[in-house]
């Protein structure tokens, strides 16, 4: 579960992109900024994914992740902290891929080691209101659901759109020179860890 990506989606062309994107995102450090709002990242993974040709859509939900000491809920209802929405959302590719860069919050409130993304086939047999539903590890599972819809997801999305084009404009700088801003990372890396070895009296 150390892995920033877990890829079960068997689609080599889709995983490929999806590969690229958090591979840029962790190197932007979208995860650190955006991980906890699931909005903003579904909606990013859609625009950026409907730019290479992928047919997309933001799905509302709610997640349940459990293991055999405990159960944790991300969006559903009753369950938002302080300044949070009642809510989750995920992006979903051609209806049978699920993509969720949203689990930030699990990682803090549940299992630090758990993925910072997931990319799983889609449960076609939804009568009981589960999308999809993985196992992570040997003992963790997660479900994507949605037999209760957030009544504001839509609300909120509405809200972050405009949000969004400076991070998307970021990205498109950052994607056309990505050596550039490797190489400048390495090098502040490399100045702040002989900042630190020096000895101050």
């Amino acid at each position: 579960m150390k892995s920033v990506l877990l890829d079960l989606s068997q689609e080599a062309k889709l995983s490929k992109s999806i590969r690229q994107i958090c591979y840029d995102f962790k190197n932007l450090r979208y995860f650190d900024q955006y991980g906890s709002s699931c909005v903003a990242m579904a909606a990013l993974l859609s625009y950026l994914l409907e730019k290479q040709g992928f047919n997309t859509k933001v799905q509302a939900c709610y997640v349940v992740v459990k293991n055999p000491d405990r159960q944790f809920f991300l969006g559903y209802k009753g369950y938002a902290k302080t300044g949070q929405v009642e809510g989750h959302a995920v992006c979903i590719v051609d209806d049978r891929i699920l993509i969720d860069f949203g689990l930030e919050n699990v990682r803090k409130d549940f299992d630090s080691q758990f993925p910072r993304a997931i990319c799983s086939g889609i449960d076609m047999n939804r009568e009981q209101g589960c999308v999809a539903r993985i196992h992570v590890g040997e003992k963790t599972t997660i479900e994507w659901r949605t037999d209760w819809i957030p009544p504001d997801i839509a609300d909120e999305y509405i809200r972050q759109a405009p949000l969004l084009e400076p991070i998307i404009n970021n990205y498109e700088r950052y994607k056309k020179n990505r050596i550039a801003f490797l190489v400048k990372q390495l090098v502040f890396q490399n100045t702040k860890k002989y900042e630190d070895s020096l000895i101050h009296i």
